[in-house]
């Protein structure tokens, strides 16, 4: 009787297909790229310039969140499992690093940078006017979804994760929409289970449905497989001197994801974020339109659209450079004013690094912390205690909760409070970070790009509202932070 007792989990385990996969798996990894169809290296390839002079390995401008104290990049790539770093200055590699049973050759999944990857292919499609317009009705191009998706689901939704789709992006679940998509061997079925759960162009909400819809509305409107028009008008013209893959859910026939495993080596990653420093020309040829790039910094946010995640790349309006992300901090730096482009590729614990300023450091656009700096630190107008009031949705679960904010006016620090034991019964279960840090843009939002956190202070400074996602937490000023 006992084993009868064990034999329905495991039928019911097992008849989810993508199940036993995701948990002999637990976490996909940069190592992680079959099945996949590959796009094979440019006939005529071009290659990188080597700087005589490179940074030293024990140089210090690795930061580390929080403390602000720059670590030796040495140590930092040892620790955090950085398989690639590579930094490009005006078509010239001045530092490349690789780890253990890596080189050039080595090509990587980069996880969500595909996301970016797509977004860049939708570009050139607008450019040769395969799409009329970001603003086209993704049911004119698929037709087989109308009565499943709003008339008024847009492609540019897709490009800004505001579509309102059905989908749950939980990388712990098993059985959450995401998993399934990435471990299914049929993601075609996931057509038959598209829905409208939010009117499309009310909010936004980071979901990677999002772009694997994208991938089959290019590939109808081209007319060819995401590989194919790819190779023909991105990686070939670009002159890339080594192949790259896309991941499928199958062998064969099998559909490209897109919203993950743009398999490629770190040089090959750089060369479309020279593209992007360019401007969208590439030797002359003009790949992108030209206000693609620009519009990164324009922090649109009609439709429901969030100033952070613009076009599937993470722009900072302050610093003018924006980078694309990939899950384990997977990164395509981009500074077009010093025609600066960085990849770090990696598994590993490099959370503990605060790898966008490092970049920004590396850059020449940020200043390598000192003591003394840090000692004089100029403390924000905006520091204080904040506490939590009720939710956009009327929730008061955070009711109480306290929130510490200090930092200079460029960004904050945000600490969690402890909670009384009255909140602490009412937030059980909750989790948040303890720590965390916001940068500002130049609409005055402070933002966190890694969470979807978004500050929105009043303009006495004195309550706030915190974003994230779809919902909005409403605090007041308790007591300024030095009291």
């Amino acid at each position: 009787m006992k084993y009868y007792k064990l034999l329905l989990p495991a039928l019911f385990l097992f008849s989810c297909g993508h199940v036993p996969r995701a948990l002999w798996k637990n976490f996909p990894s940069v190592r992680d790229l079959k099945p996949e169809i590959l796009m094979p290296a440019a006939s005529d390839p071009g290659y990188f310039e080597m700087e005589t002079q490179s940074f030293s390995p024990a140089t210090n401008w690795i930061w580390r969140p929080g403390k602000k104290l720059p670590y030796s990049s040495e140590d930092a790539f040892c620790k955090s499992g950085t398989d690639a770093f590579l930094v490009i200055k005006e078509d010239s590699i001045i530092h490349e690093y690789y780890g253990k049973n890596t080189d050039r050759l080595t090509r990587f999944n980069t996880h969500s940078i595909a996301k970016s990857i797509v977004s860049t292919l939708t570009g050139i499609a607008l450019q040769q006017g395969h799409v009329r317009s970001l603003s086209q009705p993704i049911v004119d191009i698929l037709p087989e979804l109308k009565g499943r998706v709003s008339e008024d689901l847009l492609i540019g939704d897709l490009l800004q994760m505001t579509s309102g789709l059905n989908f749950s992006e939980n990388y712990l679940n098993p059985y959450s929409s995401v998993t399934s998509m990435y471990y299914s061997s049929h993601t075609e079925n996931w057509i038959k289970k598209i829905r409208q759960k939010y009117a499309p162009g009310s909010r936004f909400a980071y979901h990677s449905s999002n772009t694997w819809l994208l991938v089959r509305v290019l590939e109808r409107a081209t007319g060819q497989s995401l590989s194919e028009y790819a190779t023909a008008y991105l990686w070939h013209p670009l002159g890339v001197p080594v192949a790259a893959g896309w991941k499928t859910d199958r062998q064969g026939d099998g559909n490209i994801l897109g919203f993950t495993g743009f398999n490629t080596t770190a040089t090959g990653l750089a060369r479309i974020g020279q593209l992007m420093v360019k401007g969208g020309v590439w030797q002359g040829n003009r790949l992108l339109p030209e206000s693609w790039t620009e519009a990164l910094y324009r922090a649109d946010t009609i439709r429901g659209a969030v100033p952070f995640y613009q076009r599937a790349w993470y722009p900072n309006s302050y610093y003018q450079d924006y980078f694309a992300e990939g899950l384990f901090y997977q990164y395509l730096y981009c500074h077009p004013a010093t025609g600066t482009v960085i990849v770090r590729i990696g598994d590993g614990g490099s959370g503990s690094y605060d790898w966008r300023m490092s970049f920004r450091v590396l850059a020449g656009i940020q200043e390598k912390p000192t003591h003394k700096m840090i000692e004089m630190e100029e403390v924000s107008r905006l520091s204080g205690i904040f506490m939590f009031q009720e939710r956009s949705d009327g929730d008061t679960m955070l009711l109480g909760r306290k929130i510490k904010i200090t930092g200079t006016n460029e960004f904050l620090k945000v600490k969690v409070l402890n909670d009384s034991d009255s909140v602490r019964v009412r937030t059980k279960g909750y989790v948040t970070d303890k720590k965390f840090r916001l940068y500002q843009d130049s609409s005055g939002y402070f933002y966190e790009p890694k969470t979807m956190r978004t500050l929105v202070f009043a303009s006495d400074g004195n309550s706030l509202k915190w974003k994230r996602q779809e919902f909005e937490w409403y605090l007041t000023r308790v007591t300024p932070s030095d009291k």
